[in-house]
């Protein structure tokens, strides 16, 4: 495997335009499924960029050590990779670095995700999200692209991408698309909570490509509906929980909203561990 340096590029080999950003690809990078309809989704993490909004909270000497680093890859190793794996309709993951990040960390990290298919790490500077639109746009010739936030300690139900697809097939047009039924797991009591809530952490954008625009805005993701004043607000209400929020040690905002929770918790049954390996692809224990 060469050097990581080696292995970034500034454009597909599909003869796209230059990107704004470094581009490592992993597995096959494919354009969704070609059957599916005019649509490219992308999925995309941040992995170890400052908190929207509050860049103070999160420093590089924080986002850059050793400890957060691990921890990071951790959790992204038990939660985030097996449940993009286990999607049915597999969408193209790009994670974001900082384009600082120790040489070390992203070799790594690179490694880590060697044979994760459809999958690219994107080296991002502090202007990203601004720039990001333009590196998505030219890696799809889709007419539509759809966003969607996701942490590397959270985890979609593997329909998720289906869902999202199947809402916006019914009528192409900008809009953000809200499953608000979810859960909240909490692994240090080893407790699940079912949770309802609008604006949630797993919102996706889908916008004609080259609008410029991704789900990523600064502020509390929340504000979602007012910030994309301009697209249509779809909630789409489904039967299942379609994502689970992880609580941990090293996540205190999550650690601070815990009651916030509006239905019953309950204690995992060993029948509801395999439910939930099934319908997302992650072993919680």
């Amino acid at each position: 495997m060469p050097p990581f340096e080696e292995q970034a590029s500034h454009a597909t080999d599909c003869g796209c335009k230059p990107t704004p950003f470094l581009i490592h690809e992993f597995g096959t990078l494919y354009d969704d499924d070609m059957e599916q309809g005019d649509l490219h989704h992308f999925i995309v993490t941040r992995f170890n960029l400052g908190a929207l909004g509050d860049h103070k909270a999160e420093p590089p000497e924080t986002r850059f050590s050793e400890r957060w680093f691990v921890s990071k890859l951790v959790l992204m190793k038990h939660f985030a990779i097996p449940s993009v794996r286990a999607q049915s309709e597999r969408p193209t993951w790009a994670i974001l670095v900082d384009e600082e990040s120790p040489l070390k960390q992203l070799e790594l990290l690179g490694e880590t995700l060697r044979k994760e298919e459809n999958t690219i790490i994107i080296q991002v500077d502090s202007d990203w999200m601004h720039k990001l639109p333009l590196t998505l746009s030219e890696l799809t010739d889709k007419s539509w692209i759809a966003t969607t936030r996701f942490d590397v300690d959270d985890a979609l139900r593997s329909n998720f991408c289906s869902v999202v697809r199947k809402k916006f097939a019914e009528k192409p047009r900008r809009s953000v698309i809200d499953l608000p039924n979810g859960m909240l797991f909490s692994r240090r009591s080893n407790v699940l909570q079912s949770r309802w809530k609008l604006g949630n952490q797993f919102l996706t954008l889908i916008v004609e490509r080259g609008y410029g625009r991704t789900i990523y805005f600064e502020g509390p993701h929340a504000d979602a509906r007012r910030r994309f004043g301009e697209c249509s607000y779809e909630i789409v209400e489904t039967k299942d929980p379609m994502w689970i929020l992880v609580d941990h040690d090293d996540n205190l905002t999550r650690r601070r909203k815990r009651a916030a929770a509006d239905r019953p918790s309950v204690s995992l049954s060993q029948e509801r561990y395999k439910d939930i390996e099934v319908d997302f692809g992650v072993a919680l224990r």
